[in-house]
């Protein structure tokens, strides 16, 4: 989880005025309601700030409208488009900033959801980079009407995601050689409630912790898998994976150091991966000759 505010666009009127600029035939009208959408524009910070208020309903009510807006998201003219590809694919991040899963994100998500405000489709700002697993499960959500609270945390414009660290704990049994992962969630005991609230609402609705589990174990089949194939210095292996992204155990944020730490820390469970390898030296293998294919 990361704070992105390098990804801040400095123009929020750039990317509409590359829509209208352009030749799709529908810029006449998207000229008509510009005034309307420059003026939402100006307010889009304050929204975004005033997490426990919904944003003002849309000027869009209409399906005309509405679908126009969101066209020139999907269907983006040129210039625009290249636009919205570099903002999705051109950015040097190496894992979600949303929830930490340590894959390079390759979508983008409208944080404020455009069905329901399709004033946002195209402000740059809206539009942040979000892994494949956490698409779906946002989706169209933004907004707890129960709790009074937004549901999710802006990484463009707060840098509280980033101020969460994690922990995962490796249990094992001998006896069964069963194992499981405690995953924890950690911040400054100096955290304002209404922070800390902020953050447990973002990381349950994403379902962080059950996916983090899934991916601690969907791992550890693949090491055992390679530990039951060959023979390697598995404690070099994680801890110079480990070290690649490392800085010190109170500012891990990403899943694969953290399991890696937790897979350290449990000598069990370590001495069980190891015994997995096979014991027999190999020596060298014998050259077989080769011959080119008729194709």
């Amino acid at each position: 989880m990361k704070y992105l505010k390098a990804l801040k666009h400095p123009d929020d009127l750039g990317w509409l005025e590359l829509a209208i600029s352009s030749r799709k035939k529908e810029v006449s009208s998207l000229k008509f309601i510009k005034p309307d959408i420059t003026k939402r524009y100006k307010g889009y910070d304050s929204e975004i700030t005033k997490f426990e208020e919904c944003p003002a309903d849309t000027v869009f009510p209409c399906d005309e409208d509405k679908e126009l807006l969101i066209d020139f998201y999907e269907h983006a003219p040129k210039k625009l488009n290249e636009e919205i590809i570099k903002r999705r694919n051109k950015h040097e991040l190496k894992d979600c900033p949303y929830c930490g899963m340590p894959l390079r994100p390759l979508t983008l998500d409208h944080f404020i959801p455009k069905s329901t405000w399709p004033e946002y489709s195209i402000l740059p700002n809206n539009l942040v980079p979000q892994c494949r697993g956490c698409a779906p499960i946002k989706g169209e959500k933004y907004f707890d009407d129960a709790n009074k609270q937004c549901l999710f945390i802006s990484p463009i414009y707060s840098d509280l995601l980033e101020k969460v660290s994690l922990k995962i704990n490796v249990t094992f049994v001998k006896s069964t050689n069963k194992y499981d992962f405690e995953v924890i969630f950690c911040v400054n005991s100096n955290i304002e409630e209404d922070d800390e609230n902020r953050l447990v609402s973002h990381i349950k609705t994403l379902k962080v912790k059950s996916r983090i589990e899934l991916y601690c174990k969907e791992t550890v089949i693949d090491l055992i898998n390679s530990c039951e194939a060959k023979k390697f210095n598995l404690r070099m292996v994680l801890q110079s994976r480990k070290e690649e992204k490392f800085v010190d155990e109170n500012s891990v944020r990403d899943w694969q150091t953290a399991l890696y730490l937790g897979l350290l820390d449990n000598i069990d469970f370590f001495k069980y991966l190891e015994s997995l390898m096979p014991n027999k030296k190999t020596g060298k293998k014998a050259k077989i000759a080769s011959k080119a294919l008729e194709i």
